[in-house]
């Protein structure tokens, strides 16, 4: 299996989370694609998505149709020089399987997290209440915020913030913590924007009745928000990503137990 990779340590490294990530992205676009096609009155939107694609458009300098184009040259950008520097990966379908058996047990700290904070304060996010025949998109949905969202906050927030602050000179630590703080209070932000409602606008987000901000959410994803950012830091892209979609995957469970 891939562990067993000469790369220093394989989870971390961006061209294995990208792999093993490959089925939450496409079950997240296909059963989208598919919604759409049927005529579906859920809407499958994510904000960390409008968010990568205003980004990806260079804030509307490039057309819409050009934007997929560009993000997928940055990645094989990306790639290419992580194999200058560490040599090929050895990757097998086995992979995945362990990938998401890494990501089990931070997906039940995440439900911990959220069912300590509910013992405390009401108002956090609960199960979607949609019927049952739309169980396959609140699937998806869950994976598109696995893919999407620890790609913007954890890939692009943590890890660029990281990058700069050592850049800078300061300690590992030190830049490991304010990269970690930081990216979690945006990621709490993004699914809200009650603090910055015109930045919101700006995104194409507009306010989402079934999900008002509370204090006791806003916490929750702060505080879940770190724990994937440290989890990203240790395992890299891949194991937060699956943490992050399989605690979504239980929340939709849990609901209809």
């Amino acid at each position: 299996m891939g562990i067993n990779n000469p790369e220093t340590n394989l989870s971390t490294s961006i061209r294995y989370g990208l792999y093993v990530t490959i089925p939450l992205f496409l079950h997240y676009v296909i059963t989208e694609s598919g919604s759409i096609l049927s005529g579906s009155q859920m809407e499958m939107i994510l904000n960390a998505e409008l968010i990568l694609k205003k980004f990806a458009m260079l804030f509307g300098l490039i057309p819409q149709s050009l934007a997929g184009v560009l993000v997928v040259t940055g990645l094989f950008f990306v790639c290419y020089k992580e194999s200058k520097k560490f040599g090929p990966l050895y990757l097998n379908p086995g992979d995945v399987l362990y990938t998401i058996k890494q990501a089990l047990p931070f997906a039940g700290m995440l439900w911990i997290i959220a069912f300590a904070i509910s013992l405390m304060q009401s108002g956090l996010p609960q199960g979607d209440q949609s019927t049952f025949s739309l169980l396959p998109m609140l699937f998806a949905m869950r994976s598109g915020a696995g893919f999407f969202e620890e790609l913007l906050c954890r890939v692009m927030l943590l890890g660029g913030t990281f990058w700069v602050l050592k850049k800078y000179g300061m300690k590992e630590s030190k830049s490991s913590l304010i990269a970690i703080v930081f990216s979690s209070l945006i990621f709490a932000e993004i699914h809200y924007f009650h603090f910055f409602p015109g930045l919101g606008q700006y995104f194409g987000i507009i306010e989402n009745p079934d999900n008002p901000y509370t204090i006791g959410g806003f916490v929750f994803r702060f505080l879940s928000g770190g724990f994937l950012g440290w989890v990203y830091l240790k395992k890299g892209f891949g194991v937060a990503a699956w943490s992050h979609a399989l605690y979504g995957y239980f929340q939709v469970i849990q609901f209809f137990l």
